[in-house]
């Protein structure tokens, strides 16, 4: 594929996709303008990959599997990052003769993951709820759209069970 024929196809996507995409980030990650990077960032990737002659069966699939890795990477370094600031506060305080154990508090996608279901099953759920197919999900996560049908039903079933309650 030439630049152009990639230039076209991430162009189509992106249109149609990006919106879904930035929902889908953003309740990972809970931080709006981190999610519209990541997504550029894997728009970027994939117009790369099809100008240097990639042959990407599902494109809506692979920029939401792109996105996926980007999103636990960001999230590692971010919890990496307030841990750090964390400790040099505490540090602070200790110094000060001021010790205090930390706040716990959730936040953002903090709340979502508060839940009857496992991860996967919550990110099977927000994938399906951005319209990706059972075989795009499969693609994303790395698995059969069997399986993708399975952890949705239980999802499901778990949610009726929680709201029964």
């Amino acid at each position: 594929m030439d630049q152009s024929q990639a230039n076209r196809v991430v162009c189509e996507l992106f249109e149609t996709r990006y919106a879904a995409l930035v929902r889908y980030v953003y309740r990972s990650l809970g931080r709006l303008s981190a999610a519209e990077d990541v997504v550029q960032e894997a728009f970027m990737d994939l117009y790369k990959q099809l100008a240097g002659g990639a042959q990407i069966e599902y494109p809506s699939a692979w920029v939401f599997s792109v996105a996926r890795r980007r999103v636990s990477r960001e999230n590692r370094r971010y919890r990496e990052t307030t841990a750090l600031h964390e400790q040099l506060e505490a540090l602070d305080h200790a110094a000060q003769g001021q010790v205090q154990p930390a706040p716990f508090a959730l936040e953002g996608s903090d709340l979502i993951r508060v839940s009857a279901l496992s991860r996967r099953e919550e990110e099977v759920l927000l994938l399906r709820m951005e319209a990706l197919k059972y075989m795009e999900i499969g693609e994303v996560l790395g698995i059969s759209s069997g399986s993708v049908g399975a952890l949705i039903a239980r999802a499901l079933e778990k949610l009726r069970g929680v709201a029964h309650v």
